[in-house]
């Protein structure tokens, strides 16, 4: 298609043409003529060109959180058999679900790409920093424009990539009370002989049992094979209630700043120091992850606290079930541990609600109103969250 240098020049020469015939004059009608010649040729020149290009789009890290900086990177190849032309390559970052034509533009780039001889690779990235949420990359819009600048052809190369930017995450310690029913009172595991295996019961052998199990005193006295049944030994359990009612959160920066404590609770039971636990993710939306650990239950967790919004929801109901559980809970929140008392909290595990209270303030370091820690969240949270459960762990084993 004509640029607008394109079509000004078409309209140029022709009318040029038309003056030169009405008048009489040869040398305008010889301009014009060859102002629309060259316009011809550039829409001919760009019809004919190949904008063959393979694309894969790489995101880093794979995960991207609040705060942090990512990146995208295109590699670009020629699948041809021909040298590619120069392009210009214009790639949109938009929020997801929304219409490409029209939706939310969150970032664009663009960049200049020589020719590419057959076979022969590019590499080209940018950078990714973006607020909490679900966004598409792509598809890269590829063109190419002839030497004067008349005409320009583009076209889509390559699909599209989702990118979740998760919430903050900070490096915090592990709640207390989420070590294991074999854990002491100093929250250390005890040891367990038979490779970390728990001795349950004996039983009659059976086809197939390891004969390092068989236990002897009681295969003597009963004249019989008999061999020790054992089970794994339970993980230790937390469950992480995060609040998301908008009458909670007084601004958008509050519900950030819960969701970033949910988050870095979570993270640090799945793959903190020492972690492995079992998590429950549970939100006043109604969405319960269920106990889980691992790296897939980490990225459900996040997933959802990525595309979390506030709601109307009310939180009594969800504290009520779920605060009967044997796993330790923690509460994060902007509105502290009233809400938990009104949701009718009589009878609390020995080391919770521990409630989570985020705030903008120096924390009190210890438990505030109603048994509510006060996190601040813009400061170093790791530190106050040690000395929070500190403070949990004293009072449980009391």
């Amino acid at each position: 298609m004509p640029t607008r240098r394109g079509w000004a020049t078409l309209g140029l020469g022709l009318a040029l043409v038309g003056g030169g015939r009405v008048l009489g004059a040869l040398e305008l009608f010889v301009l014009g003529t060859g102002a629309v010649a060259v316009v011809a040729l550039g829409v001919a020149s760009v019809r004919l060109t190949a904008l063959d290009l393979a694309v894969d789009r790489v995101v880093r890290p794979r995960r991207l959180h609040a705060g942090g900086t990512g990146s995208v990177v295109l590699v670009l190849t020629n699948p041809g058999a021909r040298p590619s032309p120069p392009v210009t390559g214009r790639e949109r970052l938009l929020v997801a679900g929304t219409d490409p034509g029209t939706g939310a533009l969150a970032r664009s780039v663009s960049f200049q790409l020589g020719p590419l001889t057959p076979g022969r690779g590019e590499t080209v990235s940018y950078r990714v920093a973006v607020p909490r949420g679900l966004y598409r990359a792509g598809p890269l819009e590829v063109a190419a424009a002839d030497p004067w600048g008349m005409a320009r052809r583009s076209r889509s190369a390559g699909g599209t990539a989702t990118i979740t930017v998760y919430p903050r995450v900070e490096p915090v310690p592990v709640p207390p009370g989420s070590g294991g029913p074999r854990s002491g009172r100093d929250g250390r595991r005890a040891a367990t002989p038979g490779g970390g295996q728990d001795f349950a019961a004996l039983r009659p052998y059976e086809v197939g049992d390891d004969l390092r199990r068989v236990h002897w005193p009681s295969t003597a006295r009963q004249d019989d094979l008999v061999v020790r049944h054992t089970e794994q030994p339970r993980q230790g359990r937390t469950t992480v209630l995060c609040d998301l009612r908008a009458r909670a959160h007084p601004d958008p920066a509050a519900f950030e700043r819960t969701l970033s404590l949910a988050a870095s609770v979570a993270c640090a039971c799945l793959e903190g120091p020492g972690g492995g636990r079992s998590v429950r993710l549970v939100t006043t939306d109604g969405y319960d992850s269920g106990p889980g650990d691992g790296r897939a239950h980490a990225e459900a967790i996040l997933t959802h606290l990525a595309l979390a919004t506030p709601t109307a929801h009310d939180l009594a109901p969800v504290a009520a079930e779920v605060l009967g559980a044997e796993a330790p809970l923690v509460l994060t929140t902007e509105a502290g541990a009233a809400h938990l008392v009104a949701a009718g909290a009589t009878e609390l595990p020995p080391l919770g609600p521990l409630v989570l209270a985020t705030a903008t303030g120096p924390a009190g370091g210890g438990r505030g109103e109603a048994g509510a820690v006060r996190v601040p969240v813009d400061g170093d949270m790791a530190t106050a969250l040690a000395r929070a459960f500190g403070v949990a762990r004293r009072a449980g084993t009391r």
